[in-house]
């Protein structure tokens, strides 16, 4: 029996045979490719086993049984080990593949509502979609009580600022620890909210915050909303002097425009869109920061939150307030953007969907 041991990256140079029962592509092996471990008996082929792209060509039958094993791969430069066996039982060479094999880093941004109540969605969401970096929002769970061991099994490092019942953020970086810099938005020693964590994670620096709700307004939980904002507004300023590629992303609780709602007439008076907060929200893109969905998709209907009652999901009755804002040198790398908008429809699903971005290297 042949033994292949295969990551969730692509290798991105081509080999022409990674061991004596297997090979695939041109010369080479591509990816990614296996996200289970089992075994493939004689009569099987990659078609069988996989729903292959087209860059999976020249696909050749298995002439022997082959006992595929993922392992945990870094988005950056981890390593990304393809080893075999052969027939003796001996292992004749490793290959190490270094750096992020298919181009591109996604980085997407997911209020959880509650990280105890949704982490069997979280963790289905992770495997699925495999994001390199992802922001967490509203964790609601003391700093201590946070799922670490959970999240790290599923092949992820992470900092987390936790806070009991209330608020809380958390960056995952795919196969690596994101790098702290900072947990607390500058302007404010007095403010104690977990609303702010910042960290590099593959050459990005990301910062991941949940903006007030600010609501009733006008009143004193506005006033500290348009406070934060300032705040936010002062820190992006010196993230973008800094010259080098960040994102901001996270729940801002902020609807920019009319399209971005579903009904705008109903929410003139609601802190989230009053023309204060849609201003303050405005300012940031002036000072070169790009909303990067609508840098891909300027005038089309996409909503990332859906209110529980009266069945919004289902009616498609959203809002847009989560956002991915990119610093001057990071938005010319823009590639992709999505909403996982299935993720809002799982049973004991968040009221907000998982939103991202892609980048090219």
């Amino acid at each position: 029996m042949g033994i292949v041991f295969l990551t969730n990256t692509v290798c991105p140079r081509r080999y022409s045979c990674v061991s004596d029962s297997l090979a695939v592509g041109h010369s080479g092996l591509y990816g990614p490719l296996v996200e289970f471990d089992r075994l493939l008996q004689k009569t099987s082929t990659f078609e069988a086993v996989f729903e292959c792209p087209d860059t999976y060509n020249h696909v050749v039958p298995i002439d022997r049984p082959i006992h595929l094993i993922t392992l945990p791969a870094s988005s950056h430069s981890s390593l990304a080990r393809f080893a075999r066996l052969d027939d003796s039982g001996n292992k004749p060479s490793d290959i190490v593949v270094r750096g992020r094999t298919d181009g591109r880093m996604k980085i997407a941004s997911f209020n959880v509502n509650g990280i105890t109540a949704r982490l069997p969605n979280l963790l289905r969401w992770l495997a699925e979609t495999r994001p390199d970096v992802a922001c967490l929002q509203e964790l609601k769970v003391p700093h201590d009580k946070f799922p670490e061991a959970a999240i790290r099994e599923g092949g992820y490092g992470i900092i987390w600022h936790g806070q009991k019942s209330f608020n809380g953020v958390a960056i995952l970086a795919r196969g690596a620890d994101p790098v702290e810099v900072r947990r607390v938005l500058p302007g404010d020693p007095d403010d104690l909210d977990s609303r702010y964590i910042e960290g590099q994670a593959g050459g990005v620096l990301v910062g991941c915050l949940y903006l007030p709700n600010g609501n009733p307004a006008p009143g004193r939980k506005f006033d500290y909303k348009l406070q934060w904002l300032n705040r936010l507004a002062k820190h992006a300023e010196t993230l973008i002097a800094l010259n080098s590629p960040v994102v901001l992303a996270g729940d801002y609780n902020v609807i920019p425009t009319e399209l971005d709602v579903f009904a705008p007439e109903r929410w003139v008076d609601d802190a989230l869109f009053r023309p204060e907060s849609r201003e303050a929200f405005a300012r940031l893109l002036a000072r070169g920061w790009t909303d990067a969905l609508r840098r891909m998709h300027p005038e089309e209907r996409i909503y990332t939150f859906w209110d529980y009652f009266r069945n919004h999901f289902g009616r498609d009755r959203g809002l847009r307030i989560d956002h991915l804002l990119l610093s001057p040198s990071l938005a010319p790398r823009l590639v992709g953007v999505g909403v996982d908008r299935q993720v809002r429809g799982w049973e004991k699903a968040s009221d907000h969907a998982p939103t991202w971005v892609q980048i090219a290297d």
